[in-house]
């Protein structure tokens, strides 16, 4: 459930600026390497690993502060809560630091515990998960291969006496407060991307009285149930993409087979995978997964087509750029994080059979996603902690809310906001047309602007209008 992470060529950022706004319990560092730029400021704040028990220990909060590109600006600013979960938000700096909405107010950069700056462990996960990926396995092998690098991050999280239990969307939530007022922010605007969107509900719940106004994107809500319908919303995504193929001449002149051609294909690789030139396995749910993940963005979803015709005339097909955003979505994310927050708030309420009957209802879709479809057997294995019912509820807020979505996102469609929208009263939903899980583009910009700027006023949503086309490759 993130967005495709940029990882940064990071340089340094002298301490000197890093006067903090309140005081608290914090430290100034070094700014985590980035660029030298006056206008950025950064720090960390240590904070309870526990709040029940604030005394028993604390954990490391970082965070960057991109001052507005206008100067010192009277708006609340703008905080990025970042997907996943287990994505980092300072790994996203330099998309942060040209953009548009810096241009009247501060843009912040969280870390979530555990994430990015914010004392990660087992960071060398990624690298796993790609190599069970390259490997020829069952789904079932699958899953025994997980565990065994799950047994090592544990021994590792154990030896430094980390708690899987600190990880949880609430104390994200209680470390998020901290951080704005040892910042000094009477109130600021929250804009949470996919798991993110979860995040600023659940921010919305805990502290209204901090919001000024909430941008969500990507919408997974608290009540939504992510294995219920995990492989429909994949479906409905790529046949999004087949039809907008077979409808544009450019695309279906080129790749007239492109549906009959993937199905075909997904069938032959659950008998037959394929060996790619760069030493990868490619087996029926690494294709899913990787397609998956292309729908993620209306500039790779374009080169699907191109992908299964490499795949089905290629002596030895080449995949070097759909594997390059493999490799970087899967060591953006901290699978201790991940795993303790998807075991928590989702195994209570949905888990392996909830995704099994959705698997069924999609046959040709068989045997599902590589590593999503083993993920409530490694969730079962890694904790035991269990959130109560109100981590399933939905979030009941007049704060103004923007709600935006991709029209073929695969693993968060719009029919997730649909029924929150019924307890949102102030909030407004716009599906931009021609767009995935990642939405970044002018028109996000221009709705976003407008609607920060004037958080009660009913939006003129003019440039949702001019669809920009898919760059079939």
């Amino acid at each position: 459930m993130n967005l495709i992470l940029l990882r940064l060529i990071i340089l340094l950022l002298p301490v000197s600026l890093l006067a903090c706004k309140s005081s608290g319990d914090y430290k100034i560092i070094d700014c985590f390497g980035l660029e030298n730029d006056p206008s950025t400021l950064c720090g960390t704040i240590e904070v309870p690993i526990h709040y029940s028990t604030p005394d028993a220990g604390k954990t490391s909060i970082a965070y960057v502060v991109l001052e507005s590109s206008s100067g010192k600006s009277s708006n609340p600013p703008l905080v990025f809560l970042q997907g996943g979960p287990g994505g980092s938000s300072i790994a996203l700096y330099e998309v942060w630091k040209n953009s548009p909405l810096r241009n009247d107010r501060d843009i912040i950069l969280v870390d979530q515990r555990g994430t990015g700056f914010s004392q990660p462990y087992c960071e060398w996960m990624g690298a796993k998960f790609y190599e069970v990926m390259a490997a020829d396995l069952e789904i079932s092998d699958e899953s025994e291969s997980i565990l065994n690098e799950m047994e090592d991050c544990s021994g590792e999280m154990q030896s430094s006496g980390a708690d899987k239990g600190m990880y949880s969307t609430l104390n994200s939530v209680r470390d998020l407060e901290l951080v704005r007022k040892h910042l000094g922010y009477e109130e600021w605007n929250l804009y949470g991307a996919s798991y993110g969107s979860k995040l600023a509900l659940t921010y919305m719940r805990e502290y209204p009285e901090s919001i000024n106004a909430a941008v969500l994107q990507g919408i997974f809500p608290p009540e939504v149930n992510m294995y219920e319908h995990l492989v429909t919303n994949f479906s409905n995504s790529l046949k999004t993409i087949m039809t907008a193929c077979e409808k544009d001449p450019s695309c279906h002149s080129r790749y007239p087979d492109f549906r009959t051609g993937y199905f075909s294909l997904l069938s032959s690789m659950r008998e037959t995978p394929i060996t790619l030139k760069e030493n990868f396995v490619l087996n029926a749910q690494d294709f899913i997964f990787i397609t998956h993940l292309l729908l993620y963005q209306r500039t790779t979803a374009g080169r699907i087509p191109a992908m299964v015709a490499e795949l089905n005339t290629a002596e030895q097909p080449s995949l070097g750029f759909e594997l390059s955003l493999l490799r970087s979505l899967l060591s953006s994310l901290n699978a201790p994080v991940y795993w303790s927050i998807m075991a928590y708030e989702e195994l209570p309420f949905n888990g392996s059979e909830d995704f099994l009957t959705d698997l069924r209802r999609n046959e040709s879709l068989y045997p599902g996603h590589a590593l999503f479809s083993s993920d409530p057997e490694v969730l079962n294995a890694w904790h035991s902690f269990r959130a109560d019912e109100i981590e399933n509820q939905p979030v009941h807020s007049i704060i103004p809310v923007l709600v935006l979505n991709g029209e073929f996102d695969p693993i968060t469609p719009t029919s997730n906001a649909l029924p929150m929208m019924e307890d949102l009263p102030n909030a407004q939903l716009f599906e931009l047309k021609g767009e995935g899980h990642s939405v970044f583009n002018s028109c996000f910009f221009q709705l976003t602007r407008d609607f920060l700027n004037q958080p009660l006023a009913e939006i003129m949503n003019n440039c949702n209008e001019q669809i920009n086309p898919f760059n079939w490759k």
